[in-house]
């Protein structure tokens, strides 16, 4: 864990919104997602998230999630029809 981690969970610590710059830094989507939801700020956890299913944060890797965040559920975890069942 290095110094930008360390800083931005010591300030979720202190509910400072200061940590959503680091964050997004670090490419930490789960945590700033997390920490606008657990702060009742659900318009921005969905941005976040939007944002971050287009692909434009990167980790801290330099990777973006561009496509790996649609899901293959809907949500009540039922599969959605595929090609074959649709006429």
């Amino acid at each position: 864990m290095n110094w930008f981690d360390r800083r931005a969970e010591q300030l979720v610590k202190e509910d400072n919104s200061d940590c959503v710059p680091y964050f997004v830094a670090l490419g930490n989507v789960t945590k700033l997602v997390n920490f606008y939801t657990s702060h009742n700020q659900l318009e921005d956890a969905m941005l976040v998230s939007q944002v971050a299913c287009e692909g434009a944060i990167q980790n801290s890797r330099g990777t973006t999630t561009r496509g790996k965040c649609i899901p293959t559920e809907d949500h009540n975890g039922v599969d959605e029809p595929n090609k074959d069942y649709i006429r």
